[in-house]
């Protein structure tokens, strides 16, 4: 039996992907979910940016999986139906129950590439527009200074070494603690300058109710203590001259090494900052993207069911409505749950409130993609959790659906 439905759902997930609909919606979401960084930005927040995206590329998948459960159910089963291809396969040695699992498993299989290929398209939108290393920050030598979300690094100085001694140029300052220089494998390719990661940043100090700074050259750990290399010497001058650190004289920029004991802040450099971002991303952003994107096809899954339990008796029109209809009722079911089980109301009430929850799916569950765009953890034993409710339940859907289909006269 196993072996029959395999066959079955091999060769509808090869139909599926013949039918030139399957490449034009694929290839129309994946454009959608490209080219939305760019209508981001008319939040006019910065801060909102990424939240829109990973709510607006998440929501694409689950809406083009949709789209495909519905359209290539009524392809690859209602006309089958129609054109008496189904005949023909129910004529071998093939129960009507393997028929429609073979083809639900198939439609799912091309669902969930096409999902698969989005969900990488939104990868690498996310990481385009947030992680990736650009151009501007290289080349923007008068803005060096990053400022991380967690905030800049504070550590307290130990010791201040100007070198050389009676005149310095530059200064070796020792902090009491290491500072964070290690980065993942992926930041170190993304093009971490040489020198550490605070090259090319900026060391801030207040001293008497003022602010200075002095750009880092290099950065290192040494003996379980940090150390940087800072310029104090020279000016510190961007593209057209202007100074850029608070010490406009050059002439006196050697009587203001940083005081010992202080409180110094290191700055990033926006070349360690895209290293950093890059590192987070592929560490943290990414997985939980895959997880929303995995939820998102479960709830496709429950609605796929429908729609084949579905095929073999309505039309396209008749069964995109009824499916969408319950695709609808399911992300609303908890919220009538909620309303209509309150101590306000009868017991009757309080009763088709528990009647309706139990019978629609509550597709609520494997909705995530607010979580995932707030930055927030989603686990696998959650996800583990959710995609077992939602099969379960289109194995429910499939089970009615091969009784109806049994007593379903093919002519």
């Amino acid at each position: 039996m196993l072996y029959k439905t395999v066959t079955v759902a091999t060769h509808t997930t090869h139909q599926a992907l013949r039918q030139p609909l399957f490449y034009v919606l694929t290839a129309s979401f994946a454009a959608m979910i490209w080219s939305s960084q760019f209508f981001t930005m008319f939040t006019l927040d910065d801060s909102l940016e990424g939240i829109l995206l990973r709510e607006m590329g998440i929501a694409s998948i689950a809406l083009c999986g949709a789209l495909l459960s519905v359209l290539l159910s009524w392809l690859v089963i209602t006309r089958d139906m129609e054109q008496l291809v189904a005949l023909t396969l129910l004529s071998k040695p093939l129960s009507r129950t393997q028929f429609l699992v073979g083809k639900y498993l198939g439609i799912l299989g091309a669902v969930g590439f096409s999902s698969a290929v989005l969900a990488g398209v939104l990868l690498a939108t996310v990481w385009q527009k947030e992680a990736g290393p650009r151009l501007e920050e290289v080349s923007n030598v008068d803005e060096v200074t990053y400022h991380e979300p967690s905030g800049d690094t504070a550590i307290v100085i130990e010791s201040v070494k100007g070198i050389p001694e009676d005149n310095p140029l530059r200064a070796e300052v020792t902090f009491v603690r290491e500072i964070p220089e290690r980065v993942s494998r992926a930041a170190r390719v993304a093009g971490l300058p040489g020198g550490g990661r605070f090259a090319q940043g900026q060391l801030s100090v207040w001293r008497e109710h003022n602010l200075y700074q002095w750009l880092i050259l290099r950065s290192w750990n040494e003996g379980g203590h940090g150390k940087i290399e800072i310029a104090v010497g020279r000016p510190w001058l961007a593209a057209d001259g202007t100074p850029l650190d608070a010490l406009a004289d050059p002439a006196k920029s050697g009587e203001f090494l940083p005081p010992a004991g202080s409180d110094g802040r290191l700055g990033p450099s926006r070349f360690g900052a895209a290293p950093w971002a890059w590192g987070r991303f592929w560490s943290f952003d990414a997985p939980q993207l895959l997880k929303a994107a995995a939820l998102a096809v479960v709830r496709v899954a429950i609605l796929l069911a429908f729609a084949s339990a579905l095929a073999p008796h309505a039309s396209l029109v008749v069964n995109g409505a009824v499916s969408f209809l319950i695709f609808l009722l399911g992300h609303v079911a908890n919220y009538i749950f909620l309303a209509l089980g309150g101590p306000g109301h009868s017991l009757v009430t309080r009763k088709l409130g528990e009647i309706f929850y139990a019978i629609f799916p509550n597709l609520e569950n494997s909705r995530v993609e607010s979580l995932v765009a707030a930055g927030r953890e989603i686990s696998f034993s959650y996800v583990c959790w959710s995609a077992s409710y939602g099969f379960a339940y289109a194995a429910l859907v499939l089970v009615a659906g091969a009784a109806l289909f049994s007593r379903k006269e093919i002519r």
